[in-house]
């Protein structure tokens, strides 16, 4: 059974989108970050060193967001993932990107999120 260390709820004013217009004018994004990694160390010890920094973490879902523009929601997901798993001593991650607003239909809008799951070697 594996250890859990969430941040929820982060939100980043950044340009990515399908379509040309999202791609110049920033917008909210709200991402949602889960790692699983062994913390009876750090619970034993009371030591930073031997957790993963949450204030870290978020460094680097920031890097992403504000990184270059990008498609898809998909993308940022998948890039996320693939920093932390690269960055970090954890086993699996969890990530979901939200786009709050998205017009769907007749003046209706709707957040719009994407959740990808990945662990070491997967």
């Amino acid at each position: 059974m594996a250890d859990l260390i969430r941040l929820q709820g982060m939100t980043f004013s950044a340009a990515h989108g399908a379509s040309p217009g999202e791609r110049t004018r920033e917008r909210r994004f709200v991402v949602d970050l889960e790692v699983e990694a062994d913390l009876r160390r750090a619970g034993a010890t009371d030591d930073l060193a031997d957790t993963v920094n949450y204030s870290t973490l978020y460094g680097a879902v920031r890097d992403v967001m504000k990184g270059p523009p990008v498609n898809l929601l998909e993308t940022l997901a998948e890039r996320v993932a693939q920093r932390v798993l690269r960055d970090f001593p954890v086993l699996a991650v969890c990530v979901r990107v939200g786009k709050p607003g998205v017009p769907v239909d007749e003046g209706g809008q709707a957040v719009a999120s994407v959740e990808v799951r990945r662990g070491r070697g997967t």
